[in-house]
């Protein structure tokens, strides 16, 4: 919106967003683990998936293991969305502390994720 000044000078206001207002991009945005995981710990891997600008829901998701000190039972897990585009990983297992590289992806957009596994002491 733009105001005009009695000398003729537009002026255009600046806009903050709200600290309560959030946008969500596109893609695979991880929710959780938001930080190191003490090893003996359950893993729990949340992602939310989204197109655009809203959640995909009824989406199979698979989570496997590139890389790292970790596996899941079978190789592997798979969840669905739901309504909210958030689908969990909870079969996860570190066979030792380190980072472990999870790949999250769904039929059409992937993405990897690190999960730093420390000592239970630290």
């Amino acid at each position: 919106m733009t105001a005009l000044l009695g000398l003729g000078v537009a002026c255009t206001p600046q806009v903050t967003p709200s600290p309560a207002v959030t946008t969500s991009k596109p893609g695979i945005q991880i929710v959780s683990p938001d930080g190191p995981i003490a090893f003996g710990e359950e893993i729990r891997i949340i992602a939310e998936i989204r197109d655009a600008d809203k959640p995909l829901a009824d989406q199979e998701v698979t989570f496997d293991v590139v890389e790292g000190e970790g596996s899941y039972p079978g190789g592997f897990e798979t969840d669905t969305t739901d309504e909210t585009g958030v689908a969990t990983s909870l079969g996860l297992q570190a066979k030792a502390p380190g980072t472990i590289t999870v790949r999250i992806a769904t039929a059409s957009q992937s993405t990897e994720v690190d999960i730093e596994i420390t000592d239970a002491g630290e």
